[in-house]
């Protein structure tokens, strides 16, 4: 199973999971908020 990753690429808070998920040797999967309203909505369902 990924881990699915929702961000964006400017938010530097994302650079820092990505880096540390790579890292680690993790399976993610990168979820563009900005780019894909879809995962956008995924993201609020969440909360």
């Amino acid at each position: 199973m990924d881990i699915k990753l929702y961000g964006t690429k400017r938010c530097h808070k994302t650079h820092h999971y990505i880096e540390f998920l790579n890292n680690r040797n993790l399976n993610f999967k990168f979820l563009d908020v900005e780019k894909n309203k879809e995962f956008a909505e995924e993201l609020r369902q969440l909360y």
